[in-house]
């Protein structure tokens, strides 16, 4: 399970809000464009073992930690049920 810390660790390692290290709120606004994306992304891969391509992320919708945390909850478990799924495991 992926917490809002982690979230916020993460959004601190990839520098996506510059200058608040240590002090992002959950509902603090924050920007992605490209490049920060990226960093955010192979921040996710490589601390969470989560890989997720660019084209996966709707950037205008991640505009808060809390909001970053949410898609995040959501796709992990996504892609949860997903391999359930496909291994043929009923759920209930």
């Amino acid at each position: 399970m992926i917490s809002c810390d982690d979230v916020r660790r993460l959004l601190e390692l990839s520098n996506v809000h510059a200058g608040v290290v240590g002090c992002l709120a959950d509902d603090a606004e924050i920007h992605f464009d490209s490049m920060s994306l990226v960093w955010f992304l192979s921040a996710v891969e490589r601390e969470l073992g989560l890989s997720i391509e660019a084209e996966e992320v709707d950037i205008g919708s991640l505009t808060s930690p809390k909001r970053v945390h949410e898609w995040l909850t959501s796709l992990t478990q996504a892609r949860a049920a997903s391999s359930v799924v496909a291994s043929g495991v009923a759920l209930e």
